[in-house]
Formats: C-alpha cells, sequence, structure tokens
C-alpha cells in the first residue's frame, strides 16, 4: 500500500509546512522475513501495532503484514482497528485489553477478537457472539498489570470455554523485562509456569490454536526457543528494533527502521556580523560570523530539547550541525560550518544525508530518551509519505 491522498501534498502546502516522515514499507517486509528466520518456520508471528502502527499508520502496517502472511495484527485501540477495517483489509485483528465489556458487540460487529480476564468481559462477550466468536484469554503470569492472575486461569478458562458462542482461540501473557541477566531469568522461569498452565489445559481437553508468551525481547534472548507456546507477538522488532537492541547495533542490524528519514526546509537564515547571545535569556553566545539557522520544527512536533550535558544534531549538506536551542514550534541550528547553505534547503532530523547518518537511537540517547518515545512523540504531527525500496 503506498500513498494515499491524504499524504500527497501539493506543492503549495509544501511551502506552507515544509515537515516531513518518510516510510519505507519495504522495511516491514523485511523485518517479518528476519524475524521467522530467527524463531523459525512454524511459529506464527502477530505483529503489534500499537500506537498507530508505531507511529506510521495502523492501515498501511496492516496491510503489509497481510501480505506476507501474519497470522493476525494486534492493537489496544479501536480507531486503529476501525482503520485497518475501513482500508479494505479483513485479516484477523486481536484487540489487546483497553475497552469496557459494553464495547464487544461493537467488537463482533467489525469482527474484532477480544481479550477476556475477567468474567464481565467472558458474560458479555458470549451476549455479544451470534454464532462461535474466537476469543484470546489474557493471563497475568507476573507482570502485575492485566489478566486473570495465572493460579485462577485454569478454571476461568475452563468455565469461558463452556459459555454460548465462544472459543478459546488464543491464550497469553506478556512478559517484558529490560534484557539484563536477572530480567532473563525471571521471564525463563515465568515462561515454565505458562507452560505449566498450557499443559494443565490441554489434560482437560481444551485444544487452544494460538498460545504466545513471548515478545521483541524475549525474541532476542531466545526464550521462544525454550517455550511450548506456537505464536509471538513483536512490535519494536518488526518496526526496525526501535531500543530493544543496543545502542550501536542498529549499525550492524538485519532490523531496518520503518522510519526512513524525518526532515524540515530551512525558513529562516541569520549571519551573525558580530558578537552577541541567543536563546532565552540570552544564555548562548555566538561570535561573529556565525549563521543560524531556524526550523519549523519544535515541542509541538514531538521535538525535545537535548539532555544536560549533551548536544543534539541535525544534517545539513551531509553535514552535522549543532542544535543550539528547542522552543514550541522551532528549532535553531548552528550552520556555521556549513558551505552554501540557503533558504530552502532540507535539513535530516535522522536519516540519512549525503552518505551521513544519524539514527533514531541518537536522537534518543542525545535527548535522554528511549527511541521508542522519539517515535510515539512525533507520530501525529508529520504528514508520511509512503516509499516501498523493494518496488
Amino acid at each position: 500500500m503506498l500513498a494515499t491522498p491524504e499524504t500527497q501534498r501539493s506543492a503549495v502546502m509544501q511551502q506552507a509546512d515544509s515537515i516531513s516522515m518518510v516510510v519505507d514499507l519495504a522495511a516491514l517486509r523485511k523485518n517479518y522475513a528476519t524475524l521467522q528466520k530467527m524463531i523459525g518456520p512454524n511459529i506464527h508471528i502477530i505483529p503489534s501495532i500499537k500506537g498507530d502502527g508505531y507511529g506510521i499508520g495502523a492501515a498501511e502496517a496492516a496491510g503489509e503484514f497481510a501480505a506476507v502472511g501474519a497470522y493476525s495484527v494486534a492493537t489496544g485501540s479501536i480507531d486503529d482497528a476501525l482503520a485497518i477495517r475501513n482500508s479494505g483489509n479483513d485479516m484477523r485483528i486481536h484487540m489487546f485489553p483497553g475497552a469496557l465489556p459494553g464495547a464487544m458487540p461493537l467488537y463482533y460487529e467489525h469482527k474484532l477478537t477480544p481479550s477476556i480476564y475477567n468474567d464481565e468481559f467472558a458474560q458479555a462477550a458470549s451476549a455479544a457472539a451470534k454464532s462461535k466468536w474466537g476469543v484470546f484469554i489474557k493471563v497475568d503470569a507476573g507482570f502485575g498489570r492485566l489478566g486473570v492472575p495465572i493460579d485462577e486461569a485454569k478454571d476461568f478458562i475452563l468455565k469461558t470455554a463452556a459459555l454460548p458462542n465462544l472459543f478459546i482461540e488464543g491464550v497469553f501473557t506478556h512478559l517484558p523485562f529490560g534484557g539484563d541477566e536477572a530480567g532473563r531469568e525471571w521471564a525463563t522461569q515465568t515462561t515454565k509456569r505458562f507452560d505449566a498452565l498450557l499443559e494443565d489445559l490441554e489434560k482437560a481437553g481444551l485444544n487452544i490454536p494460538i498460545t504466545q508468551c513471548v515478545a521483541s525481547t524475549g525474541t532476542l534472548h531466545g526464550i521462544q526457543k525454550q517455550t511450548r507456546c506456537n505464536a509471538v507477538s513483536v512490535g519494536h522488532l518488526l518496526f526496525g528494533g526501535l531500543g530493544r537492541e543496543p545502542l550501536g547495533a542498529e549499525k550492524t542490524s538485519d532490523l531496518v527502521p520503518a522510519i526512513t528519514r524525518v526532515s524540515a526546509r530551512l525558513i529562516h537564515i541569520r549571519r551573525h556580523k558580530q558578537a552577541g547571545t541567543i536563546g532565552g535569556g540570552g544564555k548562548i553566545s555566538v561570535a561573529a560570523g556565525t549563521v543560524t539557522g531556524t526550523l519549523p520544527i519544535g515541542l509541538h512536533e514531538g521535538y525535545r530539547a537535548a539532555a544536560a550535558g549533551k548536544t543534539s544534531y541535525v544534517l545539513v549538506h551531509g553535514r552535522r550541525a549543532p542544535v543550539y536551542f528547542v522552543s514550541q514550534e522551532y528549532m535553531a541550528v548552528d550552520l556555521t560550518e556549513v558551505p552554501n547553505v540557503k533558504l530552502g534547503d532540507e535539513v535530516c532530523l535522522f536519516g540519512k544525508d549525503q552518505g551521513e547518518h544519524i539514527s533514531i537511537e541518537e536522537v534518543a540517547n542525545w535527548q535522554g530518551q528511549a527511541p521508542l518515545h522519539i517515535v510515539m512523540n512525533m507520530n501525529k504531527r508529520f504528514p508520511i509519505r509512503f516509499i516501498d525500496s523493494a518496488k
């Protein structure tokens, strides 16, 4: 799926609002193939497309994952789910927890797979269904956020399976950890408890088509190979890593970022004829001959100032230029070392420019944030241009 009419902005609009985000849809398919090799051909992949497809558009992301044969996609947003349906995509959509029981008729109408984790949801789903409706049971195996407690899960699942018009299509849990040894050991031991639950359900005569306990970090640490579960639900890795790998790994990883470039054009250039100060309160000194530039990107667009003791950079004509400061809707950059710069020149916040490259991970490091936060901060403001480098 390539650019939609909404993303095809006129030349006049590009002059009025020069910011841009470029998304390579081929990256999603490539990362999906890489992930399938990591986990093996017999494991189902359920791409998590939370946060409007990690900022690139839920419908566009789901279209690519449907094309490569994903079992389903997963989101907690009804807006994301309806956008997928309105795009003409009838693939399975697993709804993460996020709704109230009264939403079950809407879920059933649009063929969405709900997450069930208490009696209220189970009864509401059974009442809404007009024929057999597959549901996923969310188990809390130790994270403590959502789900039926694992010690109570067997009885709850068997009781839910006996309700009219429902069948247990999947049982899943979420075991996030930071990649450290203690976290990995916790996830490994908790996975064993989840596997034991699945074995007990099987002995009770319940055949569950989809079982899942591993997400991005668990996949990287090989936990999927230690469990009897037959599916993974992965988001970060499919969209390019987004911090699940160590800083620097993005330079060598087989995973490629879906967002390939974020940029804007210079709307003002000033050549300082004498030394002075700039910035709030005049706290930044500039020498005579300094060249500063202004971009129409600031806090409103999700870009944040550098953390204390760090400096952010942008790319202009393939050169790194320091960022002086960030305000609500603008940022000022140092163009002194960039030759032949002129009004309207493109400035790259992250991505490639004439052989130089700034990664999302670098920007996150400068700002003292996680790469996911960078994407989520910027995902609503930027007009997206979709490309497909494989075509």
